[in-house]
């Protein structure tokens, strides 16, 4: 349905996101938030094959408070290509 994995924020002073692999090769990497990920390895090379790929999201905002003292904000994404 997504043609791009897209994270909102607002307010940031600093953000980094890390997309892996199951091999936990890194696929994508950006301190950008207005650049997603768009299934290709660093959104130029190959196109990744379909699975499950982890993320971790690191940010601080601009008050200084960062990642809510709750440490990084990690998951999943599912990457299935349409026909």
């Amino acid at each position: 349905i997504n043609k791009e994995f897209v994270v909102d924020g607002e307010g940031l002073e600093m953000y980094n996101i890390k997309i892996f692999n199951r091999w936990g090769e890194k696929v994508f990497e950006s301190e950008n938030i207005d650049i997603s990920w768009n299934g290709k390895v660093d959104n130029i090379g190959r196109d990744c094959p379909e699975g499950t790929y982890f993320y971790v999201i690191n940010y601080q905002f601009l008050y200084g408070e960062e990642n809510e003292g709750f440490g990084p904000i990690e998951g999943t994404v599912e990457l299935i290509r349409g026909q």
